[in-house]
């Protein structure tokens, strides 16, 4: 049997034929496991037949607990510490409220202090005292 020779196989160097035997052989093994994961796959029903052949629909309650079950410690940490972040949330909110209002209060004060000091500049000295007079 005469074996098949390709010109473009031959002009190449030995380390790209590595490569491309590399690739080669990497893409023959994702098709032979692609192949057999399809073929040994079991057929999903369709939600169409499954529904209309059994006449119900299968219901999973997820985290759902029935009554007098122990809750989950994780759960209940949980639950805990929600409670904290929005009580945290609520603490900074109103401290940067405070601030807020302090900052503008300060600012309203300092304004009238310099009012106040322009009225003083700008009123006229008095001059000195007399002297008393004797009344005698």
């Amino acid at each position: 049997m005469a074996s098949l020779k390709l010109k473009s196989w031959d002009t190449l160097d030995p380390k790209r034929k590595q490569w491309v035997l590399l690739i080669l052989l990497l893409g023959a093994a994702f098709t032979i496991l692609w192949a057999i994961f399809a073929l040994t796959e079991k057929p999903k029903p369709s939600l169409a037949q499954g529904a209309g052949a059994s006449g119900q629909q299968r219901v999973t309650n997820v985290g759902v607990m029935a009554p007098g079950q122990q809750v989950n410690p994780l759960d209940s940490w949980l639950g805990g510490a929600g409670k904290d972040v929005a009580q945290l949330k609520q603490d900074r909110d109103a401290m940067l409220k405070g601030k807020d209002d302090q900052k503008a209060f300060n600012r309203d004060i300092l304004a009238k202090f310099e009012q106040l000091q322009q009225k003083i500049t700008q009123a006229p000295q008095p001059s000195a005292p007399a002297p008393p007079a004797v009344l005698l």
